[in-house]
């Protein structure tokens, strides 16, 4: 084994690149192999590594001058010993086959072989191809024997492994002398010597090979050049807590400290042939016997697969692990008095030999230490199991003749008999000590029966029976529309089985329910209209078949229906469902109206539109609706307007028709909604309207323009149903669509307010005004913008408030340099700001429904001039190519049909007779 590493040369670093794919022939500087062959397994190998390209292996005639001092050198045909040492060697497969018989005529009196290594870099374990036949055939010439494993741990958890290698490898030899770790790769081109630890931390990592070896067992011993337990272990602590082997080959270890050994190898060039060794030389150690070493051969009473094989327990916990396997079996097995392999059983052992019953008594182990220690002196001793045949019978009839151990358990066959189970065996087998005959006991088998109620309830799941017994008291089964008719072994056809019927099964079953289905009596209830039948019977879970089809002046039939206005509907596919007689009832939409809508909800968007008392909107998700659009779909002189209370916002502007009311994109809840028929024929109809609101759940039916929802609490709306019916007639249940409301009120107020829908139809005017900018909104025809001031008016905005009629307000304005922009509606800037540039003239129009019923009135009062006169309807109001400003405006609104504005409205006086210059 190498001490001092050199630098790997140049050429090996080039070989390292491409070894995978190519084999160099490398020429050694001895003559016992002429072509050395480079892979990377060896150059994995530290050994290969050492002898190679290990200038100390190549130049040893100073150590050997040195060494005079110490030893006495004999000629080629002697042998070198020392004063008071045993001489040994140690070896890898780089000594080639090895006569054993020649090293031990050379004095050779024990070896230390090596089993394994790990990679140098690679930090691969690798076995030693050789080291099996040479423990073996060293055994066989009567050399002790030792192993070692060449370490490059560079963590506790390796060392470990690299123990449990060594151990698994070397258990079934007489291994008499130290298991070794070998630990010197302290330069830079090794993993250990990479890994640039502590002393302490090395010193940690060998303890925990040692450890492992000593738990086996064994003698653990510590392998390093003489000067390595100072640079970089903490030799003191191994040498009192380990056997030491130090190499040292100019001078003896305490040359080099004061750390004690157990063995020296004092030289590396050892004259190979002359001891029975392929290659031209090998390392020679001395051992100097002071210190007890233990060793154990555990090959008579242990085998790892057959302790493996043998007990799930220990499958379960080691696996194939065979260091583990062993660990358990020292530590635990064999105080256990297991069996551990073929060949040896302790109780056998134990019961041929009284003398050793006084001497061990129940100590198990001590058995076991006993024969492993005088197996060679008291070769006579017999350790293989006493067997006994055990024969099985069942009913008269040998099932199985089998073979126990004494004191052990024999195997019972697995037996069967069909309706019956093992009850036991009349005598206990589990420690077998004489031939003998057990007879198998049975006893009527227990099964389970499970019930299917196959569509019905039951009370119990299943009930244990008993072969060829009766099965008793059966549970009775429930089913609404049907009578039990019984169980049975199918759950159509089948034979059917009673309380009195024999337990022939001879495995678990399920029984099924059988049923009868019962007839009910219907009824019809036409619901305000009529129908010539009065009722039917109809037969549990089978199709209703015909029904009649029922009139109603000014209605269309909707389909006959479980409640009367909500429930399931019926047809005559439907099967019957409901257990008891019961009435159906008549369903009716009106023939000329329908209400549409749909809503705007939070994360979702506008859903689709639904009618007639459907649900928009969503329950159960905590999202709230943003806006509503309502639609009649109607050829009736009928109309809806409609308003939503918004959060921050207070109640909006109404909507008309399929208008949206609320908002999107701006987060807002709609808290409450008011909505009313408009139209010549409002009068013969009524529009109901519920909300699911936050926190409250489903409030009451509201009707024609009452509020529903909340106000002043920021709950949220989250669901809205809208119906239309006649006036007076077929007002929606509190159950309406199978949804319940859960308060009786409709509309919550923290300040008990009563909102209304307001018709109070009005222009809301804001002018921008030069130096001024917007002024405040004014209605009414109040004034907006300024008079004597010399102030121009640059923008306007119109709005209509509180309208009655769907419908808007148009308008434009003429601007300086500009000309008249095109027409803006509802609030939107007609003119410019912030541009310095006046209005000359306006011109202002109504919209839709509005146009019909009202009339917009306007005057301007104009630089030099003054106030003009009125302007209605789209006609122009101001002045075009004369450079003059507008300065201020009055808008009003007026019904159709009445009485135009006065010239001196509210006030003040026209100066002129026309509206437009």
């Amino acid at each position: 084994m190498q001490k001092y590493l050199k630098k790997i040369i140049s050429l090996v670093i080039c070989f390292g690149l491409v070894l995978t794919s190519v084999n160099i022939t490398f020429a050694s500087d001895d003559n016992t192999n002429s072509d050395i062959e480079i892979t990377a397994q060896n150059l994995q190998d530290p050994e290969y590594y050492r002898t190679h390209y290990s200038e100390n292996y190549h130049d040893n005639n100073e150590n050997k001058q040195d060494l005079n001092s110490e030893i006495s050198l004999f000629s080629d045909d002697t042998l070198a010993k020392a004063n008071n040492g045993v001489l040994g060697c140690d070896v890898s497969k780089w000594q080639g086959n090895i006569n054993w018989n020649q090293a031990k005529n050379a004095g050779i009196q024990y070896a230390l072989i090596r089993v394994g290594y790990r990679g140098r870099t690679d930090g691969i374990i690798q076995l030693d191809p050789n080291f099996k036949t040479n423990i073996q055939n060293a055994l066989n010439a009567g050399i002790k024997v030792g192993a070692y494993f060449y370490s490059e741990a560079i963590n506790e958890q390796e060392a470990v492994e690299e123990a449990n290698t060594l151990l698994s490898n070397i258990y079934m030899y007489n291994i008499t002398m130290p298991l070794v770790i070998d630990y010197e790769g302290f330069n830079q081109n090794e993993r250990i010597g990479q890994a640039n630890l502590s002393k302490a931390r090395y010193t940690n990592i060998v303890s925990a090979f040692c450890e492992r070896i000593k738990n086996a067992g064994y003698t653990p011993m510590v392998y390093a050049s003489a000067s390595f337990y100072t640079d970089h272990l903490e030799g003191e602590y191994l040498s009192n807590a380990y056997r030491i082997w130090s190499a040292a080959y100019s001078y003896p270890p305490e040359h080099y400290n004061s750390v004690k050994y157990d063995f020296w190898q004092f030289t590396s060039s050892g004259n190979g042939s002359q001891y029975g060794m392929e290659s031209n030389s090998v390392d020679l150690d001395y051992w100097y016997n002071g210190r007890n070493i233990t060793g154990n051969d555990y090959s008579t009473v242990f085998d790892a697969n057959y302790y493996y094989n043998m007990y799930p327990d220990l499958q379960r916990a080691f696996g194939h692990n065979s260091a583990e396997l062993l660990y358990h079996f020292i530590n635990h097995g064999m105080a256990e008095g297991r069996v551990a392999c073929a060949s040896f059983d302790v109780l056998s052992y134990k019961q041929r030999y009284p003398e050793l019953q006084k001497l061990y008594g129940n100590n198990f182990k001590s058995y076991f230490e006993h024969y492993m220690t005088h197996k060679k002196s008291e070769p006579w001793r017999d350790g293989s199991p006493i067997k006994y045949k055990v024969k099985f019978v069942s009913e008269g009839k040998l099932i199985k003749t089998t073979e126990a151990s004494y004191g052990r358990s024999a195997t019972a066959p697995n037996v069967k008999k069909s309706g019956y189970v093992l009850a036991g065996w009349d005598k206990n087998f589990d420690d077998v000590t004489s031939d003998m005959t057990v007879n198998a006991q049975w006893k009527a088998a227990s099964y389970t029966i499970t019930y299917d109620a196959n569509g019905g309830k039951i009370s119990k799941s299943n009930k244990s029976v008993t072969y060829l017994e009766k099965y008793g008291n059966l549970d009775t089964p429930t089913r609404n529309g049907y009578t039990f008719d019984g169980w049975y072994t199918s759950a159509a056809g089948g034979v059917q089985i009673t309380s009195e019927s024999k337990v022939e099964i001879t495995k678990d079953i399920t029984i099924y329910a059988h049923w009868k289905a019962n007839s009910y009596d219907v009824t019809y209830d036409a619901n305000g209209g009529s129908v010539n039948e009065t009722g039917k019977s109809v037969v549990m879970s089978e199709k209703y078949g015909s029904l009649p089809t029922p009139t109603r002046s000014g209605y269309s039939f909707d389909g006959w229906w479980t409640s009367i206005d909500s429930g399931d509907r019926i047809t005559e596919t439907s099967k019957v469902t409901i257990a008891q007689n019961h009435k159906l009832y008549a369903h009716w939409k009106l023939n000329d109206v329908t209400v549409q809508y749909s809503t705007h909800v939070k994360n979702i968007g506008w859903q689709s539109q639904v009618d007639n008392g459907k649900l928009a909107g969503t329950t159960g998700r905590g999202l709230q609706l943003e806006a509503i659009k309502v639609n009649l779909s109607t050829k009736k002189n009928l109309g809806i307007i409609y308003t939503t209370h918004v959060k921050n916002d207070g109640w909006h502007n109404n909507s008309f028709n399929n208008e949206l009311s609320g908002t999107t994109g701006q987060n807002k809840q709609i808290e409450a909604i008011m909505i009313k028929l408009t139209g010549a024929d409002a009068d013969k109809y009524d529009i109901y309207y519920r909300v699911h609101a936050q926190n409250y759940g489903w409030l009451a039916w509201v009707k024609n323009g009452q509020p529903a929802g909340t106000e002043g609490y920021s709950c949220r709306l989250e669901a809205v149903q809208i119906i239309i019916t006649a006036k007076g007639k077929d007002s929606p249940t509190n159950n309406y669509g199978n949804i319940k409301s859960q308060r009786g009120n409709s509309f919550i107020s923290k300040n008990n307010s009563k909102p209304a829908i307001k018709t109070d139809t009005d222009i809301s005017v804001q002018s921008h005004v030069q130096n001024i900018g917007w002024q405040n909104s004014v209605s009414k025809g109040d004034i907006s913008g300024t008079t004597s001031k010399g102030l121009r008016i640059e923008g306007i905005k119109l709005s209509l408030k509180e309208q009655a009629y769907s419908g808007g307000i148009s308008y434009k304005a003429h601007v300086q340099n500009i000309g008249w922009q095109p027409n803006v509606q509802n609030g939107k800037l007609a003119g410019t700001t912030g541009k310095s540039l006046r209005i000359e003239a306006i011109n202002i129009t109504l919209t839709g429904n509005m146009a019909k019923h009202y009339d917009v009135y306007y005057r301007v009062h104009v630089q030099n001039y003054g106030w003009l006169a009125w302007a209605k309807n789209g006609q122009n109001a101001g002045t075009i190519g004369k450079g003059l400003r507008l300065e201020s405006l009055q808008v009003v609104l007026i019904p159709k049909g009445e009485k135009e504005p006065n010239i001196n409205y509210n006030g003040i006086n026209s100066q002129t007779n026309r509206s437009f210059y």
